[in-house]
């Protein structure tokens, strides 16, 4: 009888002690949505289409950070659902975007503004003011862990992405660059690029989008400074899978 139930439990217990960080950047069609999964700590960044179920699939039932970059249909989608069916600690929304969405232990972040979460620790570069544009207020961190780290930049655009290059610099250096606004030509600007010397590139969109996303010139850009890029169109959900020592990068058509 005992053996059994050590039989049943094993592949539910299995998913909460992984021994790896998975950061994975979902291929939600035109909108956003990432998942970093450790034992330590579980973030959730946006939550557009399939969210939810992703989360479902993984075994995800609690979340220590859901982090709502701004307050576009795009990046929010399923949040509500999240926040209504699993166990969401901490709701995380930029101080300066009005959000339609309720929950009892929410933080709300600007520049300069640090989260630690297990292995995790997230600083916050953006928004440094609050700017007329809701793209430009969204909140961009770069999220560290063993000596990797990986920068979201939500949809900002050029007078905040200038803003954030003037005040921070090098601290924007990261091996991974979540690119801003889907790729659009308004953002992920030549300064920008030199300074954050991403190693790799990700750009999620959705097929045949009405916006033109990713814009050519942002494409060659990257290519221009040796940005190995995904897509989420084309590549579907985009997995890095880390232990201390080394990493691979898990393409998963969808």
């Amino acid at each position: 009888g005992i053996s059994l139930v050590v039989l049943v439990c094993l592949p539910i217990f299995k998913l909460y002690i992984s021994p790896y960080v998975e950061v994975s950047f979902l291929n939600v069609g035109q909108g956003d949505t990432a998942v970093i999964n450790h034992q330590s700590c579980t973030i959730v960044v946006d939550s557009y289409n399939y969210s939810y179920a992703y989360l479902q699939n993984k075994g995800i039932r609690e979340i220590d950070y859901l982090i709502l970059s701004h307050s576009d249909l795009d990046h929010t989608k399923e949040a509500q659902k999240i926040i209504n069916e699993l166990h969401v600690k901490t709701l995380v929304l930029s101080k300066y975007v009005d959000y339609d969405l309720k929950h009892p232990n929410t933080r709300y972040i600007k520049s300069d503004d640090l989260i630690t979460c297990g292995i995790f620790t997230l600083h916050f570069f953006g928004p440094i003011r609050p700017y007329n544009k809701v793209n430009d207020n969204s909140l961009v961190f770069k999220l560290s862990f063993y000596d990797k780290s990986i920068l979201f930049t939500g949809d900002i655009e050029t007078e905040s992405e200038m803003e954030i290059l003037a005040r921070y610099k090098d601290m924007l250096q990261s091996d991974i660059l979540k690119v801003s606004h889907h790729g659009s030509i308004t953002s992920t600007h030549e300064a920008m690029l030199k300074k954050i010397k991403p190693k790799y590139g990700i750009i999620s969109y959705g097929n045949n989008n009405t916006y033109g996303f990713p814009n050519q010139i942002v494409r060659s850009r990257l290519k221009t400074y040796k940005v190995q890029t995904y897509e989420t169109a084309l590549e579907g959900t985009i997995t890095f899978q880390y232990t201390k020592k080394r990493y691979k990068v898990i393409k998963n058509r969808n």
